[in-house]
């Protein structure tokens, strides 16, 4: 007998997605005055002096070959002389937590421990290389049409659309290759 539980998860993980369409006006503003107070309070400094500048660094390894001229610094990267902030909050802390929740979904079958801890360790390394990622796209459409351009898609595709391509992939690939039921 099949399991129910795939079908389960991408039904909650489409439900996220809709509702997550549907808000994104009232996210993105949430998005922004969070950040606001966060930088008020000065609890974002431990993020910015030390996860940001390598993400940065780790762009401009990834753009340096394709012939982009790039600068990172510890705000963020030049990328053809156009400067692409990189905030506390760009690290991805909505991917993360969209990551988390389909945890609780996910699991909620009979597996073993050990595929469990292997989908976390997978879900882990996901986000971050989801994080650079969309990093390195944002930086890309900033250099190529403009800060402007690049807020938007960043506010309206990198970080709502690429994260639930990720969850979707994520899942399948979890559920047909690494996920075992207990016997």
């Amino acid at each position: 007998m099949k399991s129910a539980f795939p079908k389960k998860t991408f039904t909650y993980l489409f439900i996220l997605l809709t509702v997550s369409l549907l808000i994104l006006p009232f996210i993105t503003t949430f998005d922004h005055f969070l950040t606001k107070v966060v930088n008020t309070i000065g609890g974002y400094q431990i993020i910015q002096n030390y996860i940001v500048p390598h993400e940065a660094k780790i762009v401009a390894v990834l753009l340096k070959p394709f012939g982009f001229r790039v600068a990172p610094t510890p705000t963020g990267i030049y990328v053809n002389d156009v400067l692409v902030s990189i905030w506390w909050s760009c690290i991805g802390w909505q991917s993360l937590l969209l990551t988390l929740l389909s945890f609780w979904a996910g699991f909620s079958g009979n597996f073993s421990r050990s595929s469990k801890i292997e989908v976390v360790i997978l879900g882990i390394l996901g986000f971050f290389f989801l994080t650079v990622l969309r990093l390195t796209s944002v930086a890309v459409v900033g250099a190529t049409w403009g800060t402007l351009v690049a807020l938007l898609y960043h506010d309206y595709f990198a970080a709502t659309i690429l994260t639930f391509i990720w969850l979707f992939f994520f899942w399948w690939f979890s559920y047909t290759f690494v996920l075992e039921e207990r016997s």
